[in-house]
């Protein structure tokens, strides 16, 4: 193939993105994930529990390009998309942050709680069961 060629051929992808499949998630992989306190590159922990730990969503575009599918093809980029949950979670987003997986009957007041509520409480009831 020629430059002028490729040329062509990449101007009439241009805009054109592959779409990766969607993930369904079953009850254990989403108490798996809402229960998951990931890390970031430091070793230091996410403030919140549930947080998605990789991209699962959005459009990734790359400079030169992409090929992709089965017979290969060349894409501008590539679209992701939030895996399919069981139903009872959801994804609800923490804002400028990332997109979290909670049960759906939670309190809502406290959207961005991480967990230590509960230990704290039953340490609590644990000390005065002791005491």
């Amino acid at each position: 193939m020629t430059t002028q060629e490729f040329r062509e051929y990449s101007d009439s992808r241009k805009g054109k993105y592959f779409k990766n499949k969607q993930e369904v998630w079953d009850l254990k992989r989403c108490k798996k994930e809402s229960n998951h306190l990931g890390k970031d590159g430091m070793d230091t922990p996410h403030p919140f529990k549930g947080a998605c730990p990789y991209m699962k969503s959005g459009v990734v575009r790359y400079n030169g390009g992409c090929t992709r599918g089965n017979p290969a093809e060349w894409y501008e980029g590539e679209e992701f998309f939030l895996p399919l949950l069981h139903e009872d979670y959801e994804w609800i987003q923490v804002p400028s942050w990332y997109w979290r997986i909670v049960l759906k009957n939670r309190d809502r007041s406290m959207p961005y709680t991480t967990g230590w509520e509960e230990i704290e409480e039953k340490n609590k009831q644990d000390r005065k069961g002791k005491a």
